[in-house]
């Protein structure tokens, strides 16, 4: 969700931003307080299976760039502000004549990969929509990648310092007070996957946390996840809670233990907390890289460690060991307060509006202006999407 707090931004400064999206999508912006609509997508008929990403590149914008194109000219947005690999947003973007800005959601070449990827697949389509240059090139890329976790050579970007947000709830009021022991915090959003598996490797996890001492573990999980572990047995110091806003545990945290989501790393780093990955067992794609370049990205910076090693994670006591250190080794805890540092010494999405808004302007000075969009797939491609469509 690394739009929502530029999202607010711009709402603050006085632009209308409208969220278009599939609805999980558009129901996330309602939820964050952003007015929304959903697009639902026409799929093409008689395509069968999408075996190759060029197919379901192609297939994705035979789908939704209709109902995107009848939002937007209803709406009349001035700019578009999409996730990197939301190809209909830069398609959308050269028929309307709009700026379209890219906003990275964490470490990894996929976006600068994939865009080489989907340029190719989708020339044909291009060219029969009248864009003889091809997909066009976003007018500016947005990083709230957390310096140091990004992985280093890609294209240039805007750094813009990244706000947690990680959807809106409420406490438990026993969860607002400090604890009286060390806290570790166990996050895992793992939906999609082979089931067991993933329930085995959690239970020798937690059963691994348990094992520390003087600790208190608190694990929130994908729902199934989460309702599998309360039914299976007791953990002593663990406690499976249901899902709230991350970012405020975090004040009183020690460890975070996480799947490699781009989305718990930055928030964790955001507020100086050390990290654990163990990436779940999943098939070579997209998300596996996802997963695995942040993973590398936090063992590389030295902001914790990624239990990539299987015999580590067969035991209990093996996994309990490698926490452990995490937990008490002071250069883990020191290099994720320079995470912190960088951070704040990044300027806000607020300083960025003024950016966006000249953008704007310069755009209108040589065309006619018709609006802005911007769309937000999940961060591995799928079939999700979001877009904030914005107008002055």
């Amino acid at each position: 969700m690394p739009m929502v707090p530029l999202a607010w931004a711009l709402r603050a400064a006085g632009h209308e931003v409208l969220v278009a999206g599939d609805a999980d999508v558009a129901l996330a912006g309602t939820r964050a307080g952003l007015s929304a609509a959903e697009i639902v997508g026409v799929p093409p008929g008689g395509t069968g299976a999408a075996p190759s990403v060029a197919d379901r590149t192609r297939r994705r914008v035979d789908t939704y760039l209709a109902g995107y194109r009848e939002t937007a000219d209803t709406w009349r947005p001035d700019l578009i502000v999409t996730d990197p690999l939301e190809w209909n947003a830069l398609i959308l973007g050269g028929l309307l004549d709009i700026p379209v800005v890219h906003v990275r959601f964490g470490p990894g070449d996929l976006p600068d990969t994939a865009f080489r990827v989907a340029a190719e697949a989708l020339r044909d389509t291009c060219a029969e929509l009248g864009l003889v240059d091809g997909l066009p090139e976003p007018d500016l890329i947005a990083d709230p990648c957390p310096p140091g976790l990004q992985t280093p050579g890609l294209r240039p970007a805007r750094q813009v310092r990244y706000v947690p947000y990680n959807g809106p709830g409420s406490f438990p009021p026993e969860l607002l007070t400090s604890p009286a022991r060390r806290r570790v915090l166990v996050l895992f959003s793992v939906d999609g996957l082979e089931k067991e598996p993933v329930l085995a490797l959690m239970k020798n996890l937690l059963r691994g946390c348990d094992r520390l001492p003087g600790t208190e573990t608190l694990v929130a999980a994908s729902s199934w996840l989460r309702e599998s572990l309360r039914e299976s047995e007791s953990y002593g110091s663990v406690r499976v809670i249901d899902p709230v806003p991350i970012q405020s545990l975090l004040y009183d945290c020690d460890l975070v233990v996480h799947h490699g989501g781009h989305g718990t790393a930055s928030t964790a780093a955001a507020y100086g907390v050390p990290q654990a990955v163990v990436v779940p067992p999943l098939p070579e794609g997209p998300r596996h890289s996802l997963l695995v370049d942040c993973a590398e990205r936090v063992r590389a910076f030295g902001a914790g460690r990624w239990l990539d090693d299987p015999q580590t994670l067969a035991t209990p006591d093996g996994i309990a060991a490698a926490l452990a250190e995490a937990l008490d080794e002071p250069a883990y805890r020191d290099r994720a307060n320079r995470l912190c540092t960088g951070i704040d010494a990044l300027p806000t999405p607020a300083d960025l509006v003024g950016t966006l808004e000249q953008l704007c302007t310069e755009d209108a000075g040589a065309h006619t202006r018709r609006g802005h969009l911007a769309h937000s797939p999940d961060a591995d491609g799928s079939a999700d999407l979001g877009a904030a469509l914005g107008r002055a």
